[in-house]
């Protein structure tokens, strides 16, 4: 047969599981197809080659390539893949990443015939469009944007070729490039739900023929699922949740859209409606995250029977969507080598590789100075409520800036004995855990706010409004020019005064501590949002800033209408009306509450809030 401009070939799909072959391949030759009818009557058909269902897409370009590369000869080229649905068409011209198809083998040939015959007088370049006519609409799959203001129109030349004015173009340098530009119109394809992709027989197995480049939708957001998919030719998946509770994010080895609420129900509708129903996937691309940094989902609230009196946590480091490596030991088969994984599992160690970085360039810093370092140099993280705020201590961890500080609050082991002793830990109960070290701190003890601790936390109330905080400051930073001068700046909200004496701090040696004293007194509690203070205390030099967060709370006891423990002669107690219990002889036992307006000495009642119990 004599090859001209049009050239037709036909390529057999594999034969479907139960069913019979009406083309004799035996009987066909390379250009000849013969189809047995049902009265047993054969008819012939020639194209210009005929592949067989064993003949791979190498076989298909070896044929095609011939007319496909002509355009550097100046001719017009074009391939038209023709034939129904979910039989492979798509699959042939673009194929895999490791098994690629005519069109990606086509940018292989054409860069290798560029450089043969590029010289000093001839050079090749090659630019590349993504055209979609799709029910008599066409779409540029070059643009990110899925509803583009401008409507484009094919239209003939005056040198009567067609084209599309406003089509992006887009040069391509090499064979990866091309196969990328390639990849990135994905644009439409056929939508399959999980219940028409399965194997014929199986209930867990997907079909290959009935799933390859098509968008697989289902109930799943297992990663198992996503993996079939893929394994299965899927070129992307739709996962159908249940309920409206929010997504936690997740990752997968191909694109994956998880929809809920009204989304899931307009999808439902829209499959129902069209037999042929398709969706696009589109190129992925970078955006800023305006709220980051902000405490994620799986934040939790690590507060401890000291919360009153710090900020915990200390710090916040990154444990959304962290990239980790996949213990390949496992006995539940295998795995991927990495994924994402999110949680505070995935925080603490960065906030312990951080603290080793710092001790590995400052060998002779404490723990507290350490701890002091990360803490006055975290990075001030966004909350969604006032509350939050308790959730991200001083902020997301800097490397680079608690490298150099400037200042550090430095404490020692001794300084937490003493603490404990403030607290009312007896020296009985102290010495069964630090032995002779008691004896090193004598009779001293230290109360919570005069811990020199890098953060500063108070509950107080009506009644005591007023905390003054001690603490003292080291001079640690690498500058080594003299009389470095740091200034106190208060961020302070309306309803809370803070004072700082002295307002300067001026270091003239190395390793010089300064002690300064800050006194926060609550003026109007009707100013707190959530019954919660929140301020900040920056000691600012040229060179370095120092920043500490100042949280001052109602106590709880004061905001819910609880009353204190305290003890009646005449044998009655006050408690909080929420914890209203009481044990026997380990039993528990019912008890009348009631109300008294009982006088003391001054002739006043009693809070209207208190209960006395009889």
């Amino acid at each position: 047969m004599e090859q001209g401009n049009i050239r037709v070939f036909c390529k057999c799909t594999n034969i479907a599981r139960g069913s019979s072959s009406i083309v004799d391949f035996g009987a066909s030759r390379g250009n000849e197809l013969q189809i047995i009818c049902s009265d047993s009557s054969i008819k012939k058909f020639k194209f210009d080659h005929v592949f067989r269902p064993e003949d791979d897409e190498d076989a298909v370009f070896v044929q095609t390539s011939p007319i496909l590369t002509s355009v550097f000869d100046g001719h017009d080229v074009c391939m038209f893949s023709y034939g129904q649905a979910g039989k492979g068409k798509v699959f042939t011209l673009e194929g895999t990443l490791e098994n690629r198809g005519v069109i990606n083998r086509t940018f292989q040939e054409l860069f290798r015939i560029a450089n043969e015959r590029s010289n000093n007088n001839m050079r090749y370049e090659l630019f590349v469009s993504i055209l979609e006519v799709y029910n008599e609409k066409t779409r540029d799959l070059l643009v990110q944007n899925s509803n583009p203001t401008r409507k484009l129109e094919i239209k003939q030349a005056k040198e009567g070729t067609k084209e599309v004015p406003g089509l992006v173009e887009v040069r391509v340098c090499d064979t990866d490039a091309g196969y990328s530009i390639n990849s990135h119109g994905t644009g439409s394809a056929t939508l399959v739900h999980i219940t028409n992709a399965k194997l014929h027989g199986s209930t867990d197995k997907l079909d290959p023929a009935k799933v390859r480049n098509k968008i697989l939708v289902c109930h799943s957001r297992k990663t198992e699922m996503a993996d079939c998919a893929l394994n299965a030719g899927a070129l992307g998946m739709i996962s159908v949740v249940a309920g409206d509770k929010k997504l936690k994010s997740r990752s997968f080895p191909l694109p994956v859209a998880c929809v809920t609420g009204d989304d899931r129900e307009k999808l439902k509708a829209y499959m129902n409606k069209n037999r042929a129903a398709t969706a696009d996937i589109f190129a992925s691309h970078l955006t800023a995250n305006e709220d980051f940094p902000c405490i994620a989902d799986t934040g939790v609230d690590s507060q401890h029977v000291y919360a009153e009196h710090f900020t915990k946590p200390d710090v916040c480091a990154i444990g959304q969507d962290v990239l980790v490596a996949n213990s390949q030991s496992t006995k539940i088969g295998k795995i991927h080598p990495y994924s994402l994984r999110s949680g505070t599992s995935m925080a603490t160690p960065m906030v312990s590789g951080a603290a080793g970085h710092l001790k590995s360039l400052h060998p002779t810093w404490s723990p507290s100075a350490i701890k002091s370092a990360l803490m006055t140099t975290a990075t001030v993280m966004g909350t969604k409520k006032k509350s939050d705020i308790k959730l991200c201590g001083s902020g997301l961890i800097n490397f680079k800036a608690a490298e150099d500080p400037g200042l550090v609050y430095d404490f020692d082991r001794l300084d937490y004995i003493r603490l404990l002793r403030g607290q009312k830990c007896s020296d009985k109960d102290l010495f069964k855990y630090v032995g002779r070290e008691l004896e090193s701190i004598g009779t001293s003890s230290l109360q919570p706010c005069d811990l020199n601790y890098p953060s500063f936390k108070a509950c107080l109330s009506d009644l005591n409004h007023t905390q003054v905080f001690r603490r003292t400051l080291k001079d640690v930073s690498c500058e080594k020019r003299q009389d470095k001068k740091y200034i106190a700046h208060v961020t302070c909200p309306e309803g809370l005064e803070i004072t700082v004496n002295p307002m300067e701090l001026c270091f003239v040696a190395g390793c010089q501590e300064i002690s300064f004293e800050m006194r926060v007194t609550v003026i109007d509690w009707s100013k707190a949002e959530e019954n919660l203070f929140s301020a900040v205390l920056e000691w600012k030099s040229k060179t370095y800033t120092v920043r500490s967060p100042i949280i001052i709370e109602l106590k709880a006891d004061e905001s819910s209408g609880g009353v204190k423990v305290k003890a009646e002669s005449s044998g009655g107690v006050k408690v909080k009306a929420d914890e209203v219990e009481s044990r026997r002889k380990g039993k528990e036992k019912a008890i009348t509450v009631k109300k008294k307006k009982k006088k003391n000495v001054t002739g006043m009642p009693l809070s209207p809030c208190e209960t006395v119990i009889t």
